[in-house]
Protein backbone atom coordinates (compact mmCIF):
# COMPACT_ATOMS: atom_id res chain seq x y z
CA UNK A 1 0.00 0.00 0.00
CA UNK A 2 2.89 2.40 0.79
CA UNK A 3 4.36 1.66 -2.64
CA UNK A 4 1.04 2.50 -4.28
CA UNK A 5 0.75 5.84 -2.44
CA UNK A 6 4.33 6.75 -3.37
CA UNK A 7 3.71 5.97 -7.05
CA UNK A 8 0.60 8.13 -7.05
CA UNK A 9 2.42 11.09 -5.54
CA UNK A 10 5.30 10.82 -8.04
CA UNK A 11 2.97 10.52 -11.03
CA UNK A 12 0.75 13.41 -9.97
CA UNK A 13 3.81 15.63 -9.75
CA UNK A 14 4.98 14.77 -13.31
CA UNK A 15 3.77 15.61 -16.81
CA UNK A 16 3.78 11.93 -17.71
CA UNK A 17 1.56 11.31 -14.71
CA UNK A 18 -1.01 13.83 -15.93
CA UNK A 19 -1.09 12.19 -19.37
CA UNK A 20 -1.45 8.76 -17.82
CA UNK A 21 -4.34 9.92 -15.64
CA UNK A 22 -6.16 11.33 -18.70
CA UNK A 23 -5.58 8.04 -20.52
CA UNK A 24 -6.92 6.06 -17.53
CA UNK A 25 -10.09 8.14 -17.47
CA UNK A 26 -9.41 10.13 -14.32
CA UNK A 27 -8.05 9.65 -10.84
CA UNK A 28 -10.07 6.51 -10.06
CA UNK A 29 -8.95 4.88 -13.28
CA UNK A 30 -5.37 5.70 -12.37
CA UNK A 31 -5.82 4.05 -8.98
CA UNK A 32 -7.17 0.88 -10.57
CA UNK A 33 -4.32 0.82 -13.11
CA UNK A 34 -1.68 1.21 -10.39
CA UNK A 35 -3.36 -1.39 -8.16
CA UNK A 36 -3.31 -3.92 -11.00
CA UNK A 37 0.29 -3.00 -11.84
CA UNK A 38 1.51 -3.49 -8.27
CA UNK A 39 -0.60 -6.61 -7.74
CA UNK A 40 -2.49 -5.16 -4.76
CA UNK A 41 -5.86 -5.33 -6.52
CA UNK A 42 -5.25 -8.89 -7.68
CA UNK A 43 -4.37 -10.04 -4.18
CA UNK A 44 -7.52 -8.54 -2.68
CA UNK A 45 -9.71 -10.13 -5.34
CA UNK A 46 -8.10 -13.54 -4.76
CA UNK A 47 -8.36 -13.31 -0.97
CA UNK A 48 -12.05 -12.44 -0.85
CA UNK A 49 -13.36 -15.77 -2.19
CA UNK A 50 -11.08 -17.60 0.25
CA UNK A 51 -12.66 -15.69 3.14
CA UNK A 52 -16.14 -16.46 1.87
CA UNK A 53 -15.28 -20.15 1.55
CA UNK A 54 -13.92 -20.15 5.10
CA UNK A 55 -17.14 -18.59 6.39
CA UNK A 56 -19.22 -21.09 4.45
CA UNK A 57 -17.17 -24.00 5.81
CA UNK A 58 -17.59 -22.72 9.37
CA UNK A 59 -21.35 -22.34 8.89
CA UNK A 60 -21.57 -25.82 7.37
CA UNK A 61 -19.70 -27.35 10.31
CA UNK A 62 -21.94 -25.61 12.84
CA UNK A 63 -25.07 -26.74 10.99
CA UNK A 64 -23.83 -30.34 10.94
CA UNK A 65 -23.00 -30.18 14.67
CA UNK A 66 -26.47 -28.81 15.43
CA UNK A 67 -28.12 -31.52 13.34
CA UNK A 68 -26.16 -34.29 15.07
CA UNK A 69 -26.92 -32.88 18.52
CA UNK A 70 -30.63 -32.56 17.71
CA UNK A 71 -30.78 -36.19 16.58
CA UNK A 72 -29.14 -37.25 19.84
CA UNK A 73 -31.65 -35.22 21.87
CA UNK A 74 -34.70 -36.53 20.02
CA UNK A 75 -33.49 -40.12 20.54
CA UNK A 76 -33.21 -39.70 24.33
CA UNK A 77 -35.51 -41.52 26.70
CA UNK A 78 -37.79 -39.19 28.69
CA UNK A 79 -35.98 -39.92 31.99
CA UNK A 80 -32.61 -38.98 30.48
CA UNK A 81 -34.01 -35.84 28.82
CA UNK A 82 -35.65 -34.83 32.12
CA UNK A 83 -32.35 -35.29 33.97
CA UNK A 84 -30.29 -33.36 31.43
CA UNK A 85 -32.85 -30.53 31.19
CA UNK A 86 -32.84 -30.19 34.99
CA UNK A 87 -29.03 -29.89 34.94
CA UNK A 88 -29.16 -27.32 32.11
CA UNK A 89 -31.78 -25.17 33.84
CA UNK A 90 -29.77 -25.22 37.09
CA UNK A 91 -26.61 -23.86 35.43
CA UNK A 92 -25.77 -20.30 36.53
CA UNK A 93 -25.99 -17.62 33.82
CA UNK A 94 -27.84 -20.06 31.61
CA UNK A 95 -31.63 -20.05 31.31
CA UNK A 96 -33.58 -17.19 32.89
CA UNK A 97 -36.01 -18.75 35.34
CA UNK A 98 -39.10 -17.05 36.72
CA UNK A 99 -39.93 -17.36 40.38
CA UNK A 100 -42.85 -19.46 41.48
CA UNK A 101 -45.91 -17.24 41.80
CA UNK A 102 -49.38 -17.55 43.27
CA UNK A 103 -50.78 -17.74 39.75
CA UNK A 104 -51.64 -21.37 39.20
CA UNK A 105 -52.51 -23.06 35.94
CA UNK A 106 -56.28 -23.06 35.60
CA UNK A 107 -57.87 -26.45 36.36
CA UNK A 108 -59.61 -26.72 32.98
CA UNK A 109 -56.23 -26.51 31.19
CA UNK A 110 -55.62 -30.21 30.77
CA UNK A 111 -51.90 -30.48 30.04
CA UNK A 112 -49.46 -33.30 30.66
CA UNK A 113 -47.97 -33.50 34.19
CA UNK A 114 -44.42 -32.91 32.86
CA UNK A 115 -45.49 -29.60 31.27
CA UNK A 116 -47.56 -28.57 34.29
CA UNK A 117 -44.70 -29.36 36.65
CA UNK A 118 -42.11 -27.23 34.87
CA UNK A 119 -44.45 -24.24 34.51
CA UNK A 120 -45.75 -24.41 38.08
CA UNK A 121 -42.22 -24.76 39.44
CA UNK A 122 -40.63 -21.87 37.52
CA UNK A 123 -43.65 -19.90 36.16
CA UNK A 124 -41.45 -19.05 33.16
CA UNK A 125 -38.23 -20.22 31.52
CA UNK A 126 -36.34 -18.22 28.90
CA UNK A 127 -33.44 -19.48 26.79
CA UNK A 128 -29.96 -17.94 27.18
CA UNK A 129 -30.48 -15.90 24.00
CA UNK A 130 -33.93 -14.75 25.12
CA UNK A 131 -35.49 -15.96 21.88
CA UNK A 132 -37.35 -19.00 23.24
CA UNK A 133 -39.73 -18.88 26.17
CA UNK A 134 -42.31 -20.87 28.10
CA UNK A 135 -44.53 -18.87 30.43
CA UNK A 136 -47.54 -19.71 32.57
CA UNK A 137 -49.07 -16.34 31.66
CA UNK A 138 -48.99 -17.24 27.94
CA UNK A 139 -51.17 -20.33 28.32
CA UNK A 140 -54.18 -20.08 26.03
CA UNK A 141 -56.19 -22.40 23.83
CA UNK A 142 -54.59 -22.93 20.43
CA UNK A 143 -56.48 -23.68 17.24
CA UNK A 144 -54.57 -25.87 14.81
CA UNK A 145 -54.17 -24.13 11.39
CA UNK A 146 -56.04 -26.86 9.48
CA UNK A 147 -55.46 -29.33 6.69
CA UNK A 148 -53.20 -26.98 4.73
CA UNK A 149 -50.52 -27.47 7.38
CA UNK A 150 -47.38 -29.31 6.28
CA UNK A 151 -46.91 -31.94 8.96
CA UNK A 152 -43.57 -33.30 10.15
CA UNK A 153 -44.00 -36.15 12.65
CA UNK A 154 -47.55 -34.93 13.27
CA UNK A 155 -50.80 -36.91 13.29
CA UNK A 156 -53.12 -35.53 10.54
CA UNK A 157 -56.09 -35.72 12.94
CA UNK A 158 -54.54 -33.14 15.28
CA UNK A 159 -56.80 -30.33 14.12
CA UNK A 160 -59.74 -32.05 15.85
CA UNK A 161 -57.89 -32.24 19.18
CA UNK A 162 -57.56 -29.64 21.91
CA UNK A 163 -54.26 -27.78 22.10
CA UNK A 164 -52.75 -25.22 24.44
CA UNK A 165 -50.15 -22.62 23.61
CA UNK A 166 -47.52 -22.44 26.36
CA UNK A 167 -44.81 -20.23 24.90
CA UNK A 168 -42.86 -19.00 21.90
CA UNK A 169 -40.05 -20.61 19.94
CA UNK A 170 -36.89 -18.87 18.69
CA UNK A 171 -38.59 -17.53 15.55
CA UNK A 172 -41.68 -16.34 17.42
CA UNK A 173 -43.76 -19.39 16.48
CA UNK A 174 -46.16 -20.73 19.12
CA UNK A 175 -45.04 -23.63 21.28
CA UNK A 176 -48.04 -25.92 21.67
CA UNK A 177 -49.00 -29.02 23.60
CA UNK A 178 -51.87 -31.42 23.10
CA UNK A 179 -54.20 -32.11 26.01
CA UNK A 180 -52.80 -34.74 28.39
CA UNK A 181 -49.88 -35.64 26.09
CA UNK A 182 -46.17 -34.83 26.59
CA UNK A 183 -45.30 -34.00 22.96
CA UNK A 184 -44.37 -30.38 22.26
CA UNK A 185 -45.17 -28.89 18.85
CA UNK A 186 -43.81 -25.74 17.23
CA UNK A 187 -46.21 -24.42 14.59
CA UNK A 188 -44.56 -22.14 12.02
CA UNK A 189 -46.32 -19.77 9.67
CA UNK A 190 -45.90 -20.20 5.93
CA UNK A 191 -43.51 -17.92 4.06
CA UNK A 192 -46.37 -16.18 2.24
CA UNK A 193 -50.17 -15.84 2.10
CA UNK A 194 -50.49 -18.92 -0.09
CA UNK A 195 -47.84 -20.98 1.73
CA UNK A 196 -49.10 -23.55 4.26
CA UNK A 197 -48.04 -23.52 7.87
CA UNK A 198 -45.65 -26.26 8.96
CA UNK A 199 -44.77 -27.85 12.26
CA UNK A 200 -42.13 -29.90 14.01
CA UNK A 201 -42.31 -31.76 17.30
CA UNK A 202 -40.29 -32.82 20.34
CA UNK A 203 -41.07 -35.89 22.49
CA UNK A 204 -41.43 -33.75 25.64
CA UNK A 205 -40.91 -30.30 27.07
CA UNK A 206 -37.51 -31.48 28.35
CA UNK A 207 -36.42 -32.43 24.84
CA UNK A 208 -37.51 -28.96 23.67
CA UNK A 209 -35.42 -27.30 26.42
CA UNK A 210 -32.33 -29.31 25.44
CA UNK A 211 -32.81 -28.51 21.73
CA UNK A 212 -33.09 -24.76 22.41
CA UNK A 213 -30.06 -24.94 24.70
CA UNK A 214 -28.06 -26.67 21.96
CA UNK A 215 -29.08 -23.90 19.53
CA UNK A 216 -27.73 -21.24 21.89
CA UNK A 217 -24.45 -23.12 22.40
CA UNK A 218 -23.83 -24.00 18.75
CA UNK A 219 -25.24 -20.84 17.24
CA UNK A 220 -28.82 -20.80 16.03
Amino acid sequence: MKVLVLLILVLLASVAGSRLMRKAGGFRGLLRMLADFTGIGARSRVDQPKLRRADMNDLDQRMKARGERLREILAMAEDEANHQATVVLAQPNSWHLGERTAEAIRPFVRIHPSVRQILEHYSSIESPTGSSRLDVTLISQFYWPGRDTLEFSVDPTLETEQFWEIGRDSDGSPVVVKSREPTVYVVHKGSGPSSPAWSNSYPSVHHWVLAKHADSELGS
